[in-house]
Formats: C-alpha cells, sequence, structure tokens
C-alpha cells in the first residue's frame, strides 16, 4: 500500500517541516490521484513541536480524504530528522500524553475492538496462554523469564491477532503450493503477511489473479463476517524499492 506523509493540516506547516514549498499540495494530488484509480492509500504523520497541537486538525484532513490506515509516529533520527531531531523532537511526557489522547480517540471509535482487546490482555495475562481462532496456543509468559506486567498484557492483546495472521498466511501458502508448483510457479520469499513469487511475464496476470483468490479465501474461512482483500502487485524486481 503506497504511503505518503502528511505532517500537517495547512501547507505552512507541512511544507515547513518537509523542508519543500507545494509538498502539501503534491501529497493531496497524489494521494487522489491513487485512489482515483482504485488503490487504498496508508497516510503517516510525524508527530512534532511545530505540529503537535494541530493533530485534531490534521486528523480532520486524513478523514476527508477517506484514508483506510493511518498511522502516527515520533520524530525519528533519519533522513532530514538527523539534523533538527534536538529542536523538533517533543518530550517522553509530552509524547505519552499525545499517544494516550490518540488512543482514547481509537477507544471510543472501535468499541468492539476495545472490548476484545481488553478481554484478550486479561486472559492472556491470567492464563498465561491464548489460542488463536485457527486453535493454535500462544503463550504470554516464558516460565524462564521475569516480565513486567504491561508486557504481559500486551501479548495478550498482540498475539491473538498476529498468531491468526500467521495462521492464515501459511494455510494461503499451503493451497498456492498445491496450485503454482505443477507449473513451475515458485514462491521465493516470505515477509511478515507478504508472498514474493517468480513466474513468467506472460502468466503474471493470472498468478495476481490466483494469489489474491487464495489470500482472500484464507482469511475468510476464519473471518467470516469480514472483507478479506489481499493486495498484489507486479514487479520485474524482487527487492521492495
Amino acid at each position: 500500500m503506497p504511503r505518503f506523509s502528511i505532517d500537517g493540516d495547512v501547507a505552512e506547516i507541512h511544507d515547513l517541516i518537509r523542508g519543500a514549498e507545494g509538498a502539501l499540495n503534491q501529497a493531496v494530488y497524489g494521494i487522489k490521484l491513487l485512489q482515483e484509480e482504485g488503490n487504498d492509500v496508508s497516510v503517516c504523520t510525524t508527530v512534532n513541536k511545530l505540529n503537535f497541537n494541530r493533530i485534531s486538525n490534521i486528523k480532520k484532513l486524513i478523514q476527508n480524504l477517506s484514508i483506510k490506515s493511518y498511522l502516527f509516529q515520533g520524530l525519528m533520527p533519519i533522513g532530514s530528522g538527523k539534523t533538527n531531531i534536538e529542536e523538533l523532537r517533543l518530550s517522553p511526557r509530552r509524547m505519552k500524553e499525545i499517544v494516550q489522547k490518540l488512543k482514547l480517540t481509537f477507544q471510543r471509535l472501535y468499541l468492539n475492538v476495545t472490548k476484545y482487546l481488553h478481554k484478550a490482555s486479561k486472559e492472556g495475562f491470567q492464563k498465561g496462554e491464548l489460542r488463536t481462532l485457527a486453535g493454535r496456543m500462544c503463550k504470554t509468559r516464558d516460565p524462564n523469564k521475569k516480565e513486567d506486567d504491561y508486557k504481559i498484557k500486551n501479548k495478550g492483546k498482540n498475539l491473538p491477532v498476529q498468531g491468526l495472521c500467521a495462521d492464515i498466511l501459511k494455510i494461503a501458502m499451503g493451497n498456492l503450493f498445491l496450485i503454482l508448483e505443477p507449473r513451475e510457479i515458485k514462491l521465493i520469499n516470505s515477509v511478515h503477511d507478504e508472498l514474493v513469487f517468480e513466474c513468467k511475464t506472460e502468466e503474471a496476470d493470472e498468478v495476481a489473479a490466483i494469489v489474491k483468490t487464495e489470500m482472500g479465501k484464507a482469511g475468510n474461512f476464519f473471518l467470516k463476517d469480514i472483507p478479506c482483500i489481499a493486495e498484489v502487485t507486479i514487479a520485474n524486481f524482487w527487492k521492495k524499492e
């Protein structure tokens, strides 16, 4: 999924942070162009001293652009952040306050998700283990290691979700192997929830359709009420640029 950076709701702030005049207009134009072609787009906002008090305005801009995937992050010492990190980085206390506000916003918007996460966190902490929807056991406690309570509770929230994603991917991999291996189409890499196949150019569209279908079927086997739609990209290279 293509990702854009939007660090301000107005050009004055975004362009200043990005160091390029017209950067916000270009980002918005690119987002709309991709959406018109049927693509989902992800947006990331790097929170810093210049925009932390405009987060609500930035969120409204993101909502108006119909963005489905939105990420907030703190300033990191990479790219232009290497030269101005001390000038722009917020204090840990202020970042914690912002994260807490965003967390409360998420919880109000997604009440059922929040209830599920709280229930899984409590169960994982009390039992020391949880099962994914596929039935696979995930341990939240390591008997040979002392961990803080909050880490164990976070495992309770994360493992059922991440574990099911892994289960779905493994099922899709098995089914795709049975379909594609007889045609000498090779699975050459797997990263998190991504699979990379190698095939002949003239087969690419057909293989892409097969992969999309099988990935979706594997997901909907467990998540029957949730659309499971895989994104497929055709390229002439393996490395993600």
